[in-house]
């Protein structure tokens, strides 16, 4: 009698841990990841939040300009921003007040010389007005990943940079980030989940 399932995955690929880590630096800390949309972060000093994989990701507009950073102080690891979205003029570690702004670069560190200390960047591009990105400084850019994608997306959806996204929904969800992805790749669940389907 066999364990594995047809036409797809053997268990383990969703239980191994180490698979899991292996896949956390593979998939996550080496591709581009979609993490908002332009219009989240419009104003000035507006900054969000994601996670990518198992970091803690800020997207930050520093008077115009947007940055994307490391969500971590350089003191003791804390989270610097804890919600998904903010108005802030700088940041401010909730753990020791160790102050940064918007660009990353330290500028109050209580008893502390400030030095050169900066929050590690992380790469930054747009595609049709959404954000993504990529937690490895070493990677081709976003057009040479997926070409075609943003020509394709704006073909479909002419407005997409113009959009405004006017709700932002996060689940939790107690399973492997694989049994999420194929939950969406496939519709083999509907007539039987999904009666009205």
């Amino acid at each position: 009698m066999t364990t594995e399932r047809p036409g797809g995955l053997a268990g383990r690929y969703y239980t191994d841990s180490e698979i899991f880590a292996a896949e956390m630096d593979s998939v996550f800390a080496r591709n581009w990841v979609m993490v908002g949309h332009a219009s989240e972060v419009a104003e000035p000093g507006t900054v969000i939040t994601a996670r990518v994989g198992d970091e803690s990701v800020l997207v930050a507009n520093d008077a115009g300009q947007l940055r994307a950073m490391f969500n971590v102080c350089q003191h003791r690891g804390h989270e610097l921003v804890t919600s998904t979205a903010a108005r802030l003029d700088r940041i401010t570690c909730p753990y020791h007040a160790w102050t940064y702004s918007l660009d990353g670069r330290l500028l109050h560190a209580r008893g502390e010389d400030v030095g050169d200390v900066c929050v590690p960047r992380v790469r930054l591009e747009t595609l049709a007005g959404f954000l993504f990105v990529n937690l490895s400084l070493e990677a081709a850019g976003l057009a040479a990943t997926a070409p075609g994608v943003q020509d394709d997306l704006l073909v479909r959806v002419p407005d997409a940079p113009r959009r405004v996204l006017s709700a932002r929904l996060t689940h939790e969800m107690r399973a492997n980030w694989k049994v999420v992805v194929e939950n969406y790749n496939e519709c083999y669940h509907c007539p039987n989940v999904h009666k009205w389907f």
